[in-house]
């Protein structure tokens, strides 16, 4: 009988081995996928931070190409206003300088 009991507390300890054994096994590939799975978030999170950048970049590059045409369109307009009010004022500043060299 104690034979027979010292053989059971052998495979017992053996079955806690193989027990053990297999939790360090099981905790190594957990912590491997865990690993895997982290660097897949982080490259992915990284091209979502790439894409939106440039999306930001090229939205205000849009923005900023419409300012400058909307200044630009300004600046013509001011400068065709200018323009015809100096053509109209031209016959008198004419007419003045022609005064001042003919007197």
């Amino acid at each position: 009988m104690a034979i027979e009991l010292i053989i059971k507390i052998k495979e017992m300890e053996e079955q806690a081995e193989q027990v053990v054994r297999k939790s360090l096994t099981d905790a190594k590939k957990m912590a491997a996928d865990a690993e895997k799975e982290a660097s897949r978030i982080l490259e992915e999170a990284q091209r979502e931070a790439d894409e939106l950048y440039r999306n930001r970049l090229d939205e205000a590059g849009r923005e900023a190409l419409a300012v400058y045409e909307d200044i630009l369109r300004s600046a013509r307009e001011e400068c065709g206003l200018l323009a015809a009010a100096a053509e109209q004022n031209m016959a008198e500043a004419v007419a003045a300088v022609y005064r001042k060299v003919v007197s």
